[in-house]
């Protein structure tokens, strides 16, 4: 509706420069672009954090922006993503007796704040860390293959595609399938599909608490991929961005309920493989929105989105990207292009984990370092994303808190992706198998907190 009073009000200007001008050729040009606005909906574009950061855009500039690496959410359909949480973290009270520190309103009332503080996160861990160390062994690097040859074995996974919804429902029956040997302990454990209108819909397989199940830990990554050129048709296998997540939570989630009788959360645990990532995080504002609106209270969100690229050597000049960033800062763009100097592990630069501190919850990412120093054979760096980089950034925009752990430090992370070239076999699945422990590790400590 807005997108044809917009053109109608671009037709009456039209209408009155045809009055004033007689270039035909110019008018016709502005008939295109009316015609344009009339046919594509309108998208209100978000590129940074506040509404001075919004612009209404059309569907096809979305692409534009992919290509020129700049990070953006598309928010047309959930603007208030987060007011309620918003409303909800600060009740005002009035109360008939007068407090020393607060201040008298009217008839003697006394009107105070109260910041209802979330649960703090562990700052050490010791009681399950024998646990999780033993069903570390459990984790399989050729389940996490198999898998994931299957996914990348789609033309492309891309949110709008026939391919998209195909491997959705594909990836559907898969976390089903890998369930079904955990139903016996967890009676109650569910997986669903939350459908979106553009047919490839989310996935969340939940496992309900058994002291606490109105808390919710949350694991996420996305299930679609995306080439940067005719996304609807050209080849994404998507192997790193995300196929490599989304099967390293599949392979956490299988070790878990493996454990049977011995893992029994306190709280409750989902794990999410989001549609339409790569749409401007359209799936996981969808889910949190929903989320937001039923109350539910989400204690913490780790997205996992490229868990399995290792630089080899220095990138050749053949496959460095020379598109110009357009944002103020180098590691605000798309994560599609890396830096000119982007060089491989060194001696002084380690195979590690990249954990993401900008954009995130800061005590959630104080914890997360926490468990990848406890469980992991590899150290972490700290780094940067950008602005909406992946799907933590709807959980933080809803008002839960979130991190975001990436394959290495965000500048050297894999090149190839939003490609043809993003393929299985230039990843390493003891890499991947270093995220899963990670995962491991969360899902087990904040699902007993």
């Amino acid at each position: 509706m807005r997108s044809l009073l917009l053109a109608a009000g671009a037709v009456a200007g039209f209408l009155h420069n045809v009055a004033l001008d007689g270039d035909v050729d110019q008018q016709l040009a502005q008939l295109q672009q009316l015609e344009e606005l009339a046919n594509e909906d309108l998208r209100l574009i978000s590129l940074g954090d506040g509404p001075r950061q919004q612009k209404w855009m059309l569907e096809s500039d979305k692409d534009a922006l992919r290509r020129a690496g700049i990070r953006f959410m598309d928010v047309t359909d959930h603007r208030d993503l987060g007011a309620l949480n918003a409303e909800r973290l600060v009740t005002v009270q009035s109360t008939g007796k007068k407090h020393k520190k607060g201040k008298k309103g009217k008839k003697g009332k006394k009107h105070e704040d109260k910041k209802h503080e979330p649960k703090p996160f562990p700052k050490e861990l010791s009681k399950n860390v024998p646990f999780v160390k033993s069903l570390i062994g459990n984790i399989t690097q050729d389940n996490m293959r198999a898998n994931l040859e299957i996914l990348s074995g789609f033309h492309n996974r891309y949110w709008k595609s026939s391919y998209g919804a195909a491997s959705s429902t594909f990836l559907y029956h898969l976390v089903q399938n890998v369930t079904s040997a955990g139903t016996h302990v967890h009676k109650n454990l569910t997986v669903r599909q939350f459908e979106h209108p553009w047919g490839q819909h989310s996935i969340i397989a939940r496992i309900p608490g058994y002291v606490d199940p109105e808390t919710v830990v949350v694991v996420g990554a996305h299930q679609d991929s995306a080439n940067l050129f005719l996304p609807t048709i050209m080849p994404a296998p998507g192997a790193d961005d995300d196929g490599s997540g989304t099967v390293t939570t599949l392979e956490v989630l299988r070790v878990l309920l493996s454990a049977g009788e011995s893992w029994k959360p306190r709280n409750t645990v989902e794990f999410h493989w989001y549609s339409a990532e790569e749409g401007g995080l359209l799936g996981s504002q969808a889910v949190f929105a929903d989320y937001e609106r039923r109350g539910i209270d989400v204690a913490a969100m780790l997205q996992q989105d490229m868990t399995g690229y290792v630089p080899q050597q220095r990138l050749p000049p053949s496959t460095e990207s020379t598109t110009k960033h357009h944002n103020h800062e180098s590691i605000t763009g798309r994560k599609t292009f890396l830096k000119r100097d982007a060089v491989a592990p060194t001696a002084d630069t380690p195979e590690s984990l990249g954990v993401i501190v900008d954009f995130v919850d800061e005590k959630l990412t104080d914890f997360i370092k926490l468990v990848v120093s406890t469980y992991c054979a590899i150290p972490f760096v700290e780094t940067k994303c950008g602005y909406a980089c992946s799907d933590h950034a709807s959980a933080s925009r809803a008002g839960y808190r979130s991190a975001f752990v990436i394959e290495s430090s965000f500048e050297n992370s894999n090149h190839f992706i939003h490609s043809n070239q993003d393929t299985i076999d230039k990843l390493s699945f003891p890499h991947m198998a270093e995220h899963a422990k990670l995962t491991l590790g969360y899902a087990v400590e904040l699902g007993s907190f």
